[in-house]
């Protein structure tokens, strides 16, 4: 499935794409920012993902984007807060 990490981005088109490719598709990001011939992990805010289990608060999720030293996508996940 092209959107089966999240329902909002296309893992697909992402992937192995060039970092700013998806800043310009998807927008800035809100987590981190890209610092050209440098890796590192970007992500999205997922308002709407479900965090609460049961005796749980809810807690913020993001759609981490990982990059190289080129700013090619290797890859995608969601997770919570980095630290968190």
């Amino acid at each position: 499935m092209s959107h089966s990490t999240y329902y909002k981005y296309n893992d697909w088109l992402i992937l192995n794409n060039n970092i700013h490719n998806v800043q310009k598709r998807y927008g800035d990001f809100d987590y981190d920012i890209v610092v050209d011939g440098k890796a590192g992990m970007v992500g999205y805010y997922l308002p709407d993902k479900d965090g609460g289990i049961f005796w749980r608060e809810p807690q913020d999720y993001f759609y981490y984007i990982e990059f190289d030293e080129n700013g090619i996508v290797y890859n995608v996940y969601v997770g919570g807060p980095v630290g968190g």
